[in-house]
């Protein structure tokens, strides 16, 4: 063959195989391009089926939505208010007990009044007009009837129980119900988890409608453990008002901030009752001048060398003692128990004042919680018999829950302004009674 023919061929040869080379390349894009195509059909129908399946999930939360606002206009439609009162800490004006069975349907009236416009800023526009009071008013009411009897308040004929029916029938939704005897039978109700009002409480702060609820017993530290296990429960302490009267009690006092607090004071008296049964009097000859401000007394105090007063030690009574020994409460014209000068050291003062001390086991020996373990102040090893003194002082700063009538010989607390004088009263703990005292002696008890 001649040499030009095998040329041709071997050129011919070399075509072909580039031309087969070219025709897998391009069979490659095909064959990549379908695969591809498969790939994309198969993401668009995931697509659709994920878009079908958003489209019912969106479907399903509008209608959750649609229920849940349904929900809250049917719970806002039936919201109501829940208003816990001790009686015994809590009494309400002495002019409404007065009127009896009438005054009981006013005071029911006034305090639902009083309820509804402190619900005014809490409670949704539509709602103002559908929500309602529930009113639960627990006490002794044998007791209350006693001491209004003791204090001239009720008509001879007149009972303290046509006070209590007026105020049942004065509206549906008030309930007064007798807690029966004990010195703190009603508020026991409240500080036990088993008792009836503590269950009522733990109730309604567990119904979803149950929009508010207001505590009246300002002046017992019962009330206070009762509200620290939710203080950490921010919607909780929101739905919560408590209820000023008299002063707070001392462990209110230091978590009352948490809650929003009130005051009814057309509906409740300034001050609890007194607590003291009547004796014959002891006719005393009143001082010529009349007692010092404690605040002058502070102020003033003593030298670290002034000698103390002679005392039976740290557990005597701060009630005077006759020539018995036993121990007797002084009280002016109006009945308002004094307290008595206290000497004591200013160095002594400065030092205890910031430790915390538990006042009542330093003083009288014995803690009202039972011991350090359950007492939230200090014990340790009692303070000598002359710091008592200062300490009595330091006690004499927070007011006594039962206020100027106090008949508790053992008391420690103050009956009177320890400023009196010198009080800024818009942020004084003590009430109006205990200010401006008049401190002559004019009956012993």
């Amino acid at each position: 063959m001649p040499k030009r023919v095998e040329d041709l061929q071997r050129s011919w040869a070399a075509c072909t195989a580039a031309d087969e080379q070219k025709h897998a390349v391009i069979q490659g894009l095909f064959d990549h391009i379908e695969a591809l195509s498969s790939e994309l059909a198969d993401t668009e129908r995931e697509l659709l089926d994920k878009r079908d399946a958003l489209q019912q999930i969106r479907g399903r939360e509008s209608d959750a939505i649609k229920r849940i606002k349904d929900l809250e206009r049917q719970r806002d439609r039936h919201i109501f208010a829940a208003v816990l009162i001790d009686g015994d800490n809590m009494p309400f004006k002495d002019d409404l007990v007065k009127q009896g069975f009438h005054g009981g349907r006013k005071t029911a009236s006034l305090l639902k009044g009083a309820v509804n416009s402190h619900l005014e800023k809490f409670v949704p526009e539509a709602s103002k007009q559908l929500i309602n009071v529930i009113i639960h008013v627990y006490a002794n009411t044998k007791g209350l009837g006693k001491k209004y009897k003791e204090m001239d308040l009720l008509p001879a004929s007149g009972t303290f129980e046509d006070f209590v029916r007026g105020f049942n029938m004065g509206d549906e939704l008030c309930h007064y119900t007798d807690a029966g005897d004990g010195k703190e039978c009603a508020d026991v109700k409240v500080q036990t988890a088993d008792q009836i009002l503590a269950a009522m409480f733990d109730f309604y702060r567990h119904d979803v409608h149950c929009h508010k609820i207001l505590l009246c017993a300002p002046s017992d530290n019962g009330y206070a453990r009762l509200l620290m296990p939710h203080l950490e429960d921010t919607p909780l302490c929101a739905r919560i008002t408590l209820l000023r009267g008299a002063r707070f009690a001392s462990e209110l006092q230091n978590l009352h901030a948490r809650f929003h607090v009130t005051s009814f004071d057309d509906v409740f008296r300034r001050g609890t009752l007194p607590s003291f049964e009547p004796r014959a009097p002891l006719r005393m000859t009143p001082p010529a001048t009349p007692d010092q401000g404690y605040a002058a007394v502070a102020a003033r105090g003593t030298s670290s060398t002034t000698p103390l007063p002679t005392m039976q030690g740290p557990s005597a009574s701060p009630a005077t003692a006759n020539k018995n020994g036993k121990p007797f409460i002084e009280r002016n014209a109006q009945g308002y128990r004094l307290d008595r000068r206290i000497q004591f050291s200013s160095d002594d003062y400065k030092s205890l004042k910031p430790r915390k001390l538990c006042n009542a086991f330093h003083i009288l020996g014995k803690c009202p919680y039972g011991g350090d373990g359950s007492c939230n102040y200090k014990h340790g090893k009692r303070l000598p018999a002359e710091k008592i003194p200062a300490l009595r002082l330091i006690a004499r700063s927070s007011p006594c829950p039962a206020g100027v009538w106090c008949a508790e010989p053992d008391c420690i607390y103050g009956h009177r302004c320890v400023r009196d004088g010198y009080c800024d009263r818009s942020v004084c703990w003590f009430s109006d009674e205990m200010h401006d005292t008049d401190t002559r002696v004019a009956t012993v008890v």
